[in-house]
């Protein structure tokens, strides 16, 4: 069934790229081997319910503390291995109804220490005056 998935991954016509395909078969192989572990059944894409799904998304965040943007990479995987099962009759409907995660802004790194001085001394050769009040309100020091 993976190597019927993959090759029909392969002969799109939106030329997915070699290391999606291998990303799409790597993260249904660990979906695969949760649903043996937490189900009686084998995995096959009939059995598969919106209940796994949900689990599988619980069990991504929880147990294996993944990241949103992984955790929604795995629900794409398995939204386009259901929508490819359907399409060749080995499901009935798609499984994948949990929402992607909202992927959380992470806070703007700052600069070293260097590109400061750096940065400080171009403001104070080349910049008009009017830019000095302007880093003293953000806490910037005036040396000059």
């Amino acid at each position: 069934m993976l190597a019927a998935f993959s090759a029909s991954l392969r002969e799109r016509a939106e030329g997915i790229s070699p290391l999606t395909v291998n990303g799409y078969l790597l993260d249904l192989r660990q979906f695969a081997a949760w649903f043996r572990l937490c189900t009686p059944e084998d995995f096959q894409p009939n059995a598969v319910t919106p209940v796994d799904v949900r689990n599988y998304k619980e069990y991504l965040q929880t147990v294996k503390a993944r990241k949103p943007a992984t955790i929604n990479r795995h629900l794409a995987t398995l939204r386009t291995f259901f929508a490819w099962a359907i399409e060749t009759g080995q499901a009935g409907e798609n499984p994948v109804r949990v929402r992607n995660l909202e992927e959380l802004a992470t806070a703007p790194r700052s600069i070293d220490e260097r590109a400061y001085h750096r940065l400080l001394r171009t403001v104070q050769r080349f910049a008009n005056k009017r830019i000095s009040p302007l880093f003293s309100c953000c806490g910037i020091p005036d040396y000059g």
